[in-house]
């Protein structure tokens, strides 16, 4: 049995919503409505690896902003996108000026944006980092394939090597990084994973697209696409794992006079069997190419059971600014496998910056949803005007319709990979 499938073996799906808040308290009676939805073209069914956490804005996308899937079995680069305004899934036909993704069938690849919109830039740079997984042969790879959304046009790949590279690897958490600064730059972040040695912990940026070469500044410092490798020796640090909850929350910490973007790390596997400790990860946008973890996991309550492979994406709730601490967000994580088993609960936490705790809470569910499983999509799909394009809002006196559910994989004597579509709106 190929690794990424038997490790997850192990798993189960577990809905929690991750709240980087610290002002606002968790609220008593939360839940989430779900509803079926039956559209005639989707993408493979069972584990959903190569999958947007959030909707990705673009100028050439009809919906402005949709959440994005590759076809891990395709040889032609086939991508898909959910359609909020028509409730759908769409299917792409690509082209390629460097050639189509190395099929990874056997999944384990990592799906993240690594672009820029003209608001932050001057330009629309919308671009999708595909990363690692296990190809035919159930070798890992550290190919890197870059797709543009605005021209559905894959438009670079590089097939990994030896050297300046991540080890080849599946389940890795990925993550969009930049900077506005004078070492303007735009990347990837990816975090862990599981290769041919095991358990990985190794922090990495890809750099993309730098907008001030020569600066000296990680991505920076010379110009054309490259991995760096980031010291993360300060103690303490999550270690190796895979299949963990990792994203940034787009929240700007400036309590030491620099803007310093945030990230936050929850749950996964590793040799120890599955976690539900918690990390925010912080590295300074203007200057600094080292990263700093911040364990939160003593001061965490109500904590879920450990566990991974869970879906999560990114809540909206409002955001104070960078000079008035702490900032909010809210992150929800749903399904996954935990150490008793495949789970089927939903969780919300609080993120406090100032008191370095994480608060957790059960959330109901008002109407049926997804059955049991692991692996799926689950991201915010349908952001409202104004609204960051990463989270999705919700309140008791206005639920918002803005999670995406789909397919994923039960294991079981009989398993079953899913291929069903859902969404959820958020109320409390």
């Amino acid at each position: 049995m190929l690794i990424a499938r038997r490790v997850s073996t192990l798993m189960c799906v577990v809905i929690g919503l991750v709240v980087l808040l610290s002002s606002t308290a968790l609220a008593v009676g939360d839940s989430m409505g779900w509803t079926q939805r039956f559209p005639s073209v989707k993408p493979p069914g069972g584990p959903q690896w190569a999958a947007t956490h959030y909707a990705i804005p673009s100028p050439a996308d009809p919906d402005g902003a949709s959440v994005w899937r590759w076809d891990e079995t395709s040889s032609a680069g086939i991508m898909y996108r959910y359609s909020k305004s028509q409730e759908t899934w769409v299917r792409l036909t690509p082209s390629a000026t460097m050639g189509f993704p190395t099929p990874r069938p056997y999944g384990g690849a990592c799906l993240a944006w690594s672009g820029t919109r003209a608001a932050d830039y001057g330009t629309d740079d919308t671009v999708l980092f595909l990363f690692g997984g296990q190809k035919a042969d159930a070798t890992f790879t550290n190919e890197v394939d870059l797709y543009d959304v605005n021209t559905n046009t894959w438009i670079y790949q590089d097939p990994g090597g030896t050297g300046n590279y991540p080890t080849p690897r599946a389940n890795s958490g990925c993550a969009k990084i930049y900077s506005p600064y004078q070492g303007g730059f735009v990347g990837v972040l990816v975090f862990g994973g599981i290769d041919s040695s095991g358990y990985n912990g190794a922090l990495w940026t890809f750099c993309d697209m730098s907008y001030n070469i020569g600066s000296g500044l990680l991505c920076g410092a010379h110009p054309g696409r490259f991995w760096y490798l980031n010291d993360q020796s300060l103690i303490p640090n999550p270690g190796p794992r895979m299949s963990m909850a990792f994203m940034e929350w787009f929240v700007a910490d400036q309590r030491d006079g620099y803007l310093t973007q945030n990230y936050i790390l929850w749950g996964g596997w590793n040799s120890a069997g599955s976690q539900n400790d918690a990390y925010r990860l912080m590295h300074a946008a203007c200057c600094d190419t080292t990263f700093y973890w911040r364990n939160f996991s003593p001061r965490e309550t109500g904590t879920p059971s450990p566990r991974y492979a869970m879906g999560f994406a990114y809540r909206y709730v409002g955001n104070t600014a960078p000079s008035t601490l702490p900032a909010q967000a809210w992150m929800v994580i749903t399904h996954g496998y935990s150490s008793s088993g495949q789970v089927r609960d939903t969780y919300v936490s609080q993120w406090d910056l100032n008191a370095e705790s994480v608060s957790w809470q059960a959330v109901s569910w008002s109407t049926s949803g997804p059955s049991v499983r692991h692996y799926p999509l689950f991201a915010c799909y349908k952001p409202p005007p104004g609204q960051p394009w990463n989270g999705c809002p919700g309140s008791a006196a206005s639920p918002i319709t803005g999670y995406l559910f789909y397919g994923g994989y039960y294991e079981a004597r009989n398993p079953i990979s899913y291929s069903d579509t859902w969404t959820a709106a958020y109320s409390g």
